[in-house]
């Protein structure tokens, strides 16, 4: 129950920010969006206080309070909403989709049982996730081994509140869920209800889901969640054909960066799908060869064991290069069909 306020503040904030760009959206999209924007402002807004060295129990407290004091008769409306929607079902008792929740809140079981705990139960949870945002909570704000993952900004709130392991933890469970919704949402648009549900529910039960959501504290669920929603806003896009929508892609895909460096490759595909849509096949294909170059040039390429350091550069150089050069090239042939690729990655 200590993250609830916390929760509930993120969501106040995110709320008020997503309803000055996007008054149509309702239900669980809404929602999403608005956890989305409160999760992006308090990473923001812990980043300047732990700039200022001033990130401490009162300034948490105030971020925390505030939103909600301030926006106490929107958020009352939410929650008023929320207890009394009804949901229509109709199942059979032995169906594979009653199977498949049985299942599914068996591993959220043992999840919750597994995230409640103050000792880290792994090298991950030892040394970064864990250890860091105690560390940042300690000194009020940043020293040279922080990590780059903004996610360890919002968890050290457990310790400057709380100080409290489990709450940290806790935290990066709760918003693992809030990835499965998110899932859920994206595949309601290509399967019906039912069957969106149950795969849904599957993939919660997957070993390697179960692994990231408790048995040792990752930030590959809350990545989950924002390279999910990033999705959700690019198909956003693609139905209102709005700039509004491919900020808010942009920027929850640069969040999702700043989660974890790995969202560098939903980054490029989103980037591949922009160019197909606005620059054709030869800007998709254009695009898929640039980003490969910069993975191998950046050094990433490490599946490729079978060549040396020096001829991958060649290779990563070449393909970056040709891929650039085919890009322009494209550009300048469909003229305005850059405009969207170029705003998208600025703002990433």
């Amino acid at each position: 129950l200590k993250i609830l306020p916390i929760f509930l503040s993120i969501f106040a904030l995110g709320n008020f920010i997503f309803s000055k760009i996007s008054k149509e959206t309702k239900g669980l999209e809404n929602t999403l969006f608005s956890f989305g924007f409160g999760f992006s402002s308090f990473f923001l807004l812990i980043f300047l206080f732990s700039s200022f060295g001033t990130w401490n129990f009162y300034s948490s407290l105030a971020l925390v309070v505030l939103p909600i004091v301030i926006f106490s008769k929107k958020l009352y409306g939410y929650l008023k909403k929320l207890f009394k929607y009804k949901i229509d079902a109709k199942f059979k008792p032995f169906s594979l989709i009653v199977f498949a929740a049985f299942a599914s809140f068996t591993v959220f079981s043992l999840n919750v049982v597994q995230s409640v705990k103050n000792i880290p139960s792994g090298w991950d949870d030892l040394t970064h996730y864990i250890l860091l945002p105690k560390l940042l909570a300690e000194k009020g704000g940043f020293f040279p081994e922080f990590p780059t993952h903004s996610f360890g900004l919002l968890t050290s709130m457990g310790y400057t509140l709380f100080n409290n392991g489990a709450v940290t933890i806790f935290m990066s469970f709760v918003v693992g869920i809030l990835a499965m919704f998110a899932v859920y949402k994206i595949l309601t648009r290509f399967i019906p209800g039912k069957e969106s549900l149950l795969l849904t529910l599957f993939f919660y039960c997957l070993p390697m889901v179960f692994f990231q959501s408790s048995a040792e504290l990752k930030i590959d669920m809350p990545l989950l969640f924002f390279g999910a929603l990033s999705i959700l806003a690019y198909f956003k896009y693609l139905d209102k054909n709005s700039n509004k929508w491919l900020f808010v892609c942009a920027l929850i895909a640069g969040i999702a960066f700043g989660v974890k460096y790995t969202a560098v490759l939903l980054i490029f595909s989103l980037l591949i799908l922009l160019s197909y849509k606005h620059l054709k096949a030869i800007g998709a294909f254009a695009m898929g060869l640039l980003s490969l170059g910069l993975i191998i040039v950046s050094g990433n390429a490490t599946s490729f064991h079978y060549f040396n350091n020096s001829v991958l550069q060649y290779i990563g150089m070449g393909l970056l290069v040709f891929g650039a050069l085919l890009f322009i090239y494209q550009a300048f042939k469909s003229r305005c069909g850059l405009k969207p690729v170029l705003i998208f990655a600025l703002i990433v």
